[in-house]
């Protein structure tokens, strides 16, 4: 279960955390390495546990490349180079942050299973990590007071991971639940709509600058662009979060004492695909779907 929020018992104040970011979840590997020392500060001076004034972060590695269909055989040597760069052991390592969705399942295995075998051959700590929350807090700090932000993701054909966001005061607030939506366009496009109409009721206002980030903006721009004509719809350069925020949530976010649960928020292409799978190899169309209705239905037996 991922959650958000600092736990100040899991945090030696009189030691840095090295912390390892993984991103895997949409086709690039991104890659964060950094350090977090505790600040000696006034008394009167309160204490921001955030990380901002108690906390000096410093971005000591980052590296983003294209996973393609070798990122298993990449990631590894790859982060063996990043310990090497910085002059650190990876046996240092006190913190692991790791985005475990929404986006490619291959990619969400290839960074939990990373992350789970780091945690168990250094003993560091890991947190999970949302990928809407990585791309939205990324723009916190350019975006204008009472801007609505639509984090759309793409996750196959039609279909849109949705998280709405707004800028309230200094700090962004998440208008929509934890989890993105999964919507199809059209729908995604209504409840953009809706969740703006009650924002301006509840603020008393006319109009809020509405922003769109997102790699479903790749396919679906012209969509978005004609169904909110004053929106601005940012270029592809903003889709991947910025290494220094995945550091911040990284250390921010609450460990977690066991294996973190991928965020798998729609059926694979396997399972939508099962009858033309089984057809090609010889196999009953219908008997395949019993058996993987079946086994599902198991599985979630087994898990409630």
């Amino acid at each position: 279960m991922i959650t958000s929020g600092f736990d100040m018992n899991n945090f030696d104040m009189n030691n840095n955390e090295l912390i390892l970011v993984l991103n895997c979840v949409e086709g690039n590997i991104q890659v964060v390495l950094g350090e977090t020392q505790p600040v000696n500060i006034p008394v009167n001076i309160p204490v921001n546990i955030n990380g901002v004034g108690s906390f000096k972060q410093n971005l000591l590695y980052t590296s983003t490349w294209s996973g393609g269909s070798q990122g298993v055989e990449k990631l590894a040597p790859n982060l063996s180079f990043a310990f090497e760069q910085v002059g650190r052991n990876i046996q240092e390592l006190t913190k692991i942050g790791v985005i475990c969705g929404a986006g490619s399942f291959t990619g969400i295995r290839l960074g939990l299973t990373t992350a789970s075998a780091l945690k168990r051959s250094t003993n560091a700590k890991l947190s999970g990590l949302v990928f809407s929350d990585c791309l939205a807090y990324s723009l916190e700090e350019c975006l204008p007071e009472n801007s609505v932000l639509a984090v759309v993701c793409a996750a196959r054909t039609n279909l849109v991971y949705l998280n709405i966001f707004q800028k309230l005061g200094n700090k962004l607030t998440l208008l929509t639940e934890q989890i993105p939506l999964v919507l199809s366009t059209e729908q995604t496009v209504e409840k953009i709509q809706t969740v703006l109409t009650a924002q301006k009721i509840k603020l008393s206002l006319k109009g809020l600058p509405l922003y769109f980030v997102g790699s479903a903006l790749l396919k679906s721009r012209e969509i978005f662009q004609t169904a909110f004509s004053d929106a601005t719809l940012l270029s592809a350069d903003y889709n991947l979060p910025s290494p220094y925020i995945l550091l911040n949530l990284a250390f921010n976010a609450k460990v977690e004492d066991e294996d973190l649960e991928p965020l798998y928020l729609r059926s694979s292409d396997a399972e939508d695909n099962i009858g033309q799978i089984a057809k090609g190899l010889g196999l009953d169309p219908l008997e395949a779907e019993k058996k993987l209705n079946q086994l599902k239905n198991s599985v979630e037996h087994i898990e409630s």
